[in-house]
């Protein structure tokens, strides 16, 4: 069976932006490099939705799954709506392990944006991501590696070739770290981690 392609929102959400006359329909912003990208509130909303869909074992399409979600958020025009968002390249369906993957993570940096917390003696192997004293995720070391070292590559693909060259997973998988496969592991995580709000993706400075 093919594996499962992920639907990724790009950008950093700045969410509605009323103006000093508390306009009724305010824009609702999202930037992606340096375009700031005004959105109606259904494609917002649609953005937000698509790191929640999965499609799960025997889906067809991750299309399909998205198209889904939509109408049961009751937002129409799914179709104007997902063709819009990836014209503006703010929605990437993605083959984690597929041919278009590093094309994808050499073009996109991922920004952390909650805090590391590390690991505890009671559980070595549970990496935590939150705010200090409140953890809210628990990701591999490989993972957590990527996140914490990500402002310093150029993009995400560089990152996955990096960890994998220095064999950094603070002890774990040291000497077995292949890129292709960090990166396929990062994609399939970065749903969770972008509806969480632990992390969100942005262009590179030359995209």
């Amino acid at each position: 069976m093919p594996a499962a392609r992920v639907l990724l929102p790009v950008g950093q959400d700045f969410g509605p932006l009323y103006g000093a006359d508390g306009q009724a329909e305010p824009p609702y912003i999202i930037r992606i490099g340096s375009r700031f990208i005004h959105l109606p509130e259904a494609a917002y909303t649609a953005w937000r939705i698509a790191s929640f869909t999965d499609p799960g074992p025997g889906e067809k399409s991750v299309t399909t799954k998205f198209q889904q979600d939509l109408a049961a958020a009751e937002i129409g025009g799914a179709q104007q709506i997902l063709a819009t968002l990836r014209r503006e390249e703010a929605i990437q369906i993605i083959d984690p392990s597929g041919g278009n993957a590093i094309d994808f993570a050499a073009t996109r940096r991922c920004c952390l944006t909650m805090r590391g917390l590390g690991n505890t003696a009671g559980d070595p192997e549970a990496f935590l991501l939150g705010t200090p004293g409140r953890p809210l995720l628990t990701v591999t070391a490989t993972l957590y590696a990527v996140l914490m070292h990500a402002a310093m590559e150029t993009n995400l693909w560089a990152n996955c070739c990096a960890v994998a060259d220095r064999g950094d997973t603070y002890g774990r998988d040291s000497g077995a770290l292949v890129p292709e496969d960090i990166l396929s592991h990062v994609l399939r995580s970065l749903p969770l981690l972008v509806r969480m709000g632990a992390v969100y993706l942005d262009a590179t400075s030359s995209t």
